[in-house]
């Protein structure tokens, strides 16, 4: 399952990174990192942004995804950099 979501987010969303793995009890979790977050609100607005495309493509499936953090290239720069 993570490889499915890993090629599906890196194709729906163009330039997205996608850091995933597989939990010990089988959910899909990671790191999604894209510029195009930037026009988000906030963290909210990105995670209803991203479930909404699991959703649609994967449908029940998505239940067995679970948390995904979301950063634009800047905020990984940064927590790099503190």
């Amino acid at each position: 399952m993570v490889e499915r979501v890993k090629e599906f987010l890196e194709g729906h969303f163009q330039g997205m990174r996608a850091d995933l793995e597989t939990l010990p009890s089988g959910r899909v979790s990671g790191s999604l990192i894209w510029g195009e977050f930037v026009q988000d609100a906030d963290q909210v607005a990105r995670q209803r942004r991203v479930r909404a495309a699991l959703e649609q493509h994967f449908g029940a499936e998505t239940q067995q995804i679970s948390v995904l953090l979301t950063y634009t290239p800047t905020e990984i720069a940064e927590m790099v950099e503190a």
